[in-house]
């Protein structure tokens, strides 16, 4: 039984990280994701049968969150929330029910070292399969459309323009980097430069912030002033020039593929938008932000407005 749960937690740590969204693998409304998560509860329920150890903390988390789940469902059913919209806020959060599995599934240390291999190997996979897809979509050995409607539908992609795009699955580049700067790994620095390669290729501002956001949280832990000023700076700056940067960036792209337009007619504006409009996505943010706090009110900073209102 322990090496069917071992082989368990291994398929599901590998389809948790490089399946994106859960969607990349799915026929029809059923996801491999989905079948993983029945078996890994069915597993944590035949550990629970017989009687195995299993740690008070992660029941009471359980617990704990199964009740906030409770409160959040009454409250949308009371506000009147359509059936549909509840189920859809509350189906990706049953995920944390996951937890009783992975408390019986990692418990020995050469486990939690499995797992972080795991992690590390997950990112250089990401990392590498993103170059070489770049690589083969610039030299037309892949024709872009081809490959765009071969993943379009799965609802996974999102593209910057013809020159690159975001894939749900790379957050974990940025988990990876992590554990391979905190690790002795022979390779260390190289892989590293792998998966900073893949971050700057995915032209995602947030990855970037959240990983110098990181830093800036553990150099400070660690009372470490200097390198925590460095790093804060820096996660400033992403915010501050990140939308002008790729703007930039994309002027500069549009000159080297379009040199003669540029040198006939000095007059011609370089599209600024190659890789993607951020300027709409942060639209979009701010007045959803303007919107949750004209909606604030002393319950729903305690309660929400329940499941399935937006």
């Amino acid at each position: 039984m322990n090496r069917l749960i071992s082989l368990l937690l291994t398929v599901i740590l590998f389809e948790l990280m490089l399946g994106g969204g859960g969607r990349l693998i799915a026929w029809g409304g059923v996801s491999l994701r989905m079948i993983l998560f029945g078996l890994a509860l069915l597993a944590a329920g035949i550990q629970i049968l017989r009687k195995q150890k299993f740690s008070r903390e992660y029941w009471s988390l359980t617990f704990i969150f199964g009740c906030v789940l409770l409160v959040g469902f009454i409250r949308g059913l009371i506000s009147g929330a359509d059936r549909v919209f509840w189920w859809e806020d509350i189906k990706p959060l049953l995920y944390f029910f996951m937890l009783p599995f992975f408390g019986f599934a990692i418990q020995e240390q050469s486990t939690v070292e499995a797992t972080a291999r795991i992690i590390r190997l997950a990112g250089i996979i990401l990392s590498s399969i993103f170059i070489i897809l770049l690589i083969l979509l610039h030299t037309d050995i892949i024709p872009f459309l081809d490959f765009f409607h071969a993943v379009i539908g799965t609802q996974e992609f999102f593209f910057r323009g013809e020159l690159t795009f975001f894939y749900k699955g790379f957050i974990y580049i940025c988990i990876a980097f992590l554990f391979v700067h905190f690790s002795e790994d022979k390779y260390k620095y190289f892989i590293l430069i792998l998966l900073v390669v893949g971050i700057l290729l995915s032209f995602t501002r947030g990855f970037l912030f959240a990983i110098a956001l990181t830093y800036a949280s553990y150099y400070s832990l660690k009372s470490s002033f200097i390198k925590t000023a460095v790093v804060a700076i820096f996660s400033l700056s992403v915010i501050l020039f990140g939308q002008s940067a790729i703007t930039k960036g994309s002027q500069i792209i549009d000159r080297l593929r379009n040199p003669q337009a540029h040198f006939q007619e000095e007059e011609i504006n370089p599209n600024s938008n190659l890789l993607g409009d951020r300027s709409y996505s942060d639209e979009g943010r701010l007045q959803q932000i303007k919107e949750v706090t004209n909606r604030i009110h002393l319950s729903s900073l305690l309660i929400g407005h329940g499941f399935g209102v937006g």
